[in-house]
C-alpha cells in the first residue's frame, strides 16, 4: 500500500476476513463458558532506527493463547524469544550454532501459522513520516503505529459473533506508558466511535517474559523487515516467514508511506478547529510554561489520536 487507510469501509472488510478465524473458533466452543479476547502488542524499528518503525498486535481468546503459550515454551525451552537476537545469533542466542537459531525462529513463524490467532502490522517509513512532519516528536511513530494497531484489532472484536470485549498488553517501555495508556483512554472513550464497547478499561504493560509479547515481537520483526527490504540500502525479495504469516490471511499488514502523510497533513490544515495550528499550540504551551508533548498535545487539542499537530 501507498499511504494509510483510513477508508472505515475498507478497514472494516478487512477487520471482518480475520473476524472469520475469532468467529469459527468460537462456533465450536461451549457458549456456557465465558470468552475473553486478549491481545498483545510489541515494536521493531531498523538497526540504525532511521528507516522503518512498525507495532504489531495478535488477538485470541483465552483457548488460544493456552495452546500457543503451551507449544511455545517448549519448542523455546523456557527461554526468552528475541526475535532480532535469535535470527542473527546475538545477544541472548550468541555462541549458538546459528543453524539452530535460524530453526527455533521458522519453527515459532509456524507455530504461530498454525494457530487460531489474528493480527495486525503498522508498518511506517521513518523518512516520509519526518519529510511530512519534520518537527514533530521523536517518539510521534510509535504512537501512530499504536493508536493504528489498538483500532484495527478493536474493530475485529466489534465484529465477532458474539461481540467480545478485548483487553490489550504491550511491551513494557516506561519512556512511553503514560502517553500510549493516554492514546488508549482516548480511543476508549470517544463518543462518536461504536468501538467503545469492546475496549477494557485500560491499556496493560508486561514484560517480554510474556509468550504474547514474544509472538508478537516476531510478527512486528517479520512486518518492519518487509518494508525494510523494499525501501532500504539493499532490495531483497519478500522473506518465507513473511510469506508464512500472511498465508493464513489472519494477519493484515497495513504499510504507512509518504502519500497517506501528506494527504493527512492537509486534512489538518483544513480543519477550522481551535488548536489544528501550531502557532496557536506554541503560544498555549508558554502560556503555560510548558513542553511539547503527548501528554500536551492531547490536553489542549482533544481530539488527535495520533498527537500530530500542523
Amino acid at each position: 500500500m501507498s499511504g494509510p487507510c483510513w477508508d472505515a469501509g475498507e478497514a472494516l472488510r478487512v477487520a471482518s476476513s480475520n473476524t472469520a478465524a475469532v468467529a469459527a473458533l468460537r462456533a465450536a466452543e461451549n457458549r456456557e463458558i465465558e470468552i475473553v479476547l486478549s491481545a498483545f502488542g510489541d515494536e521493531s524499528c531498523d538497526e540504525q532506527k532511521a528507516r522503518v518503525f512498525a507495532v504489531s498486535g495478535v488477538l485470541g481468546c483465552r483457548a488460544d493463547w493456552d495452546a500457543v503459550k503451551t507449544a511455545w515454551v517448549e519448542t523455546t525451552e523456557g527461554k526468552v524469544f528475541h526475535a532480532a537476537q535469535c535470527e542473527s545469533s546475538s545477544g541472548d542466542y550468541a555462541g549458538i550454532d546459528p543453524k539452530k537459531n535460524l530453526k527455533l525462529y521458522a519453527d515459532l513463524t509456524k507455530l504461530i501459522a498454525r494457530s487460531k490467532l489474528v493480527g495486525h502490522c503498522a508498518v511506517l517509513s521513518l523518512e516520509d513520516y519526518r519529510a511530512a512532519f519534520p518537527s514533530d516528536l521523536s517518539d510521534a511513530p510509535y504512537y501512530w503505529c499504536f493508536s493504528d494497531v489498538v483500532r484495527a484489532l478493536g474493530e475485529v472484536a466489534y465484529l465477532s459473533v458474539p461481540r467480545e470485549p478485548i483487553e490489550f498488553t504491550f511491551d513494557q517501555n516506561p519512556e512511553r506508558e503514560y502517553n500510549a495508556a493516554l492514546l488508549y483512554d482516548y480511543a476508549a472513550n470517544l463518543s462518536e466511535s461504536p468501538l467503545r464497547e469492546v475496549f477494557a478499561d485500560k491499556v496493560s504493560f508486561a514484560t517480554r517474559r510474556t509468550v504474547g509479547i514474544q509472538v508478537a515481537d516476531l510478527i512486528a520483526g517479520e512486518a518492519m523487515k518487509n518494508l525494510d527490504n523494499r525501501i532500504g540500502p539493499i532490495r531483497r525479495p519478500v522473506r518465507l516467514s513473511k510469506k508464512t504469516l500472511y498465508a493464513t490471511r489472519r494477519f493484515t499488514f497495513v504499510y504507512f508511506r509518504r502519500t497517506g502523510f501528506e494527504n493527512l497533513k492537509q486534512r489538518f490544515a483544513r480543519m477550522s478547529v481551535r488548536g489544528a495550528t501550531l502557532m496557536e499550540y506554541r503560544q498555549w504551551l508558554s502560556t503555560k510554561r510548558l513542553k511539547d508533548s503527548i501528554t500536551n498535545r492531547s490536553r489542549y487539542t482533544g481530539r488527535s489520536p495520533n498527537g500530530t499537530i500542523v
